[in-house]
Order: structure tokens, then C-alpha cells, then sequence
């Protein structure tokens, strides 16, 4: 194929988007998500509309943009940055290369692709407002940094809030992350430690998250019946309030 790239732009709910990556924070999945969460705000009636002249500046880029595209790969262009640039994003790399290590787990993994982000939210900021054909200036090294600084926020605040895995502040909370993405809420010890990465092989650690989570009331003890295809009972816990 001359171009095996696709971008994919939507909105997911808390819930589903916990369920759908509380197993994929480990094979590199969840890092390429540029993730946002705007603040909710109650809606209002408005009559306001997007000005003439800035949907008229839309269509004209994006109707350039779409001429100028090709597929041939012996047609690509390669864009270098000019010398002032280049050093612009070098003071980034460094600042950036201590975050991504003092970093672990989920984070590091976003954080190991925000590196990327930020040279590629650059050029895209380059073609839309100057175009293909000259060097990248800082102006542009600039606005992709912004950008990349601004979703590595977002990820850190999402990823401690809504989603599972290293980043959670305690074993507890780990536990009733990973819980939240399973059906019912419910999982046994050893469902728990093959689950998050910090109680693999560590079911006394399990133990005393699941104990913590029923001492704050955010979790019951809970006996899953059998199924339809028999076997024992499932003891474990089920969580009661969301985390």
C-alpha cells in the first residue's frame, strides 16, 4: 500500500472508553490517542454562526490541501526545518526527555509519543499556514509544541481520572479502575491480578486493595452464580460506586 495511515477523530463516553481501553494501556493503543475532555458546560440557546470569512478561509485550505495530495511514494516531499527551528525543537526534546523519564507505565507510553506529536502538529501548522513549499520556522515549531504540551495535560488529567492502569494514585484504585471495565463490576482476586500490571503474580497485594475497596464502601463481597455451562461459583467483589 502507498500510504497505510488513517486518522480517526470522535467522541466516546467515560464508561465505554474505560471499558475499551482498560486492556489496551500495555499494547501501545491508548498512547496513540490523542485524547481531550473539555470541561462540561450548560447548554444555551445561541443563534451565533461561524463568520463568512472564516468558512470561506476552511474550504479554501482544505480544498488546497486535497489538490496537493498525493500517494505516489517517489512524489513525497520531504520538509526540513530551518536552522532556528531545529534548535527550537531540540530545547523542547530536552525539557521533554526528563518528563518521559522520571515517567512509568501508561504515562511514559503517552508521553513516548507526544515526542512525535509535537514535530508533527508542527508541520501540520507549517502547510496549513504557510505551505509546502519552504522550511519550517519557529512559529510553527512553536504551535506544535503548545499543542503536544496541551494533550500531554489532557492525558495525564484523563488518565488519572477516568482510566486504569499505573497511573492511578493508589493499589485501590488501580483495583476499582480495572473493576469499572469488567462486566458487572465484579472480578475474584485472581481476575484482579491478571489485570492491572502491579499486582501480577501478587495476590496479597490484590487481596489488600479488594479489602480496602469494601472497608470504603466502594466495593461488596459478591458470590457470581454459575453459568449455564455449569462450574463452581465465582467469589470475588463487585464494585458499588464508580471510581
Amino acid at each position: 500500500m502507498p500510504s497505510a495511515s488513517v486518522c480517526v477523530t470522535g467522541g466516546i463516553q467515560p464508561g465505554p472508553l474505560v471499558r475499551a481501553m482498560t486492556s489496551n494501556t500495555e499494547n501501545g493503543l491508548l498512547a496513540r490517542l490523542l485524547l481531550a475532555q473539555p470541561p462540561r458546560i450548560q447548554k444555551v440557546w445561541t443563534t451565533a454562526t461561524i463568520g463568512f470569512a472564516t468558512m470561506a478561509d476552511m474550504r479554501m485550505t482544505f480544498k488546497a490541501l486535497l489538490a496537493d495530495g498525493r500517494c505516489e511514494t517517489d512524489k513525497y516531499k520531504v520538509i526540513e526545518m530551518t536552522p532556528t527551528a531545529t534548535e527550537a525543537f531540540k530545547k523542547f526534546y530536552a525539557v521533554h526527555g526528563q518528563e518521559l523519564w522520571a515517567a512509568s507505565g501508561a504515562l511514559a507510553a503517552m508521553l513516548a509519543k507526544v515526542e512525535a506529536y509535537a514535530a508533527r502538529l508542527a508541520l501540520i501548522d507549517h502547510v496549513v499556514s504557510v505551505g509546502k513549499d519552504s522550511q519550517i520556522e519557529p512559529a510553527s515549531v512553536e504551535a506544535g509544541v503548545v499543542l503536544a504540551r496541551w494533550f500531554a495535560r489532557e492525558a495525564r488529567r484523563i488518565y488519572g481520572s477516568t482510566l486504569t492502569g499505573p497511573t492511578a494514585d493508589t493499589a485501590a484504585d488501580a483495583a476499582a479502575h480495572w473493576l469499572a471495565g469488567q462486566p458487572e463490576g465484579f472480578g475474584t482476586i485472581r481476575d484482579i491480578t491478571h489485570g492491572p500490571r502491579r499486582f501480577r503474580s501478587r495476590p496479597a497485594s490484590a487481596e489488600e486493595a479488594a479489602t480496602k475497596l469494601i472497608w470504603e464502601g466502594r466495593a461488596v463481597r459478591y458470590v457470581r452464580p454459575s453459568g449455564d455451562a455449569g462450574g463452581r461459583p465465582a467469589d470475588g467483589i463487585r464494585l458499588v460506586v464508580a471510581p
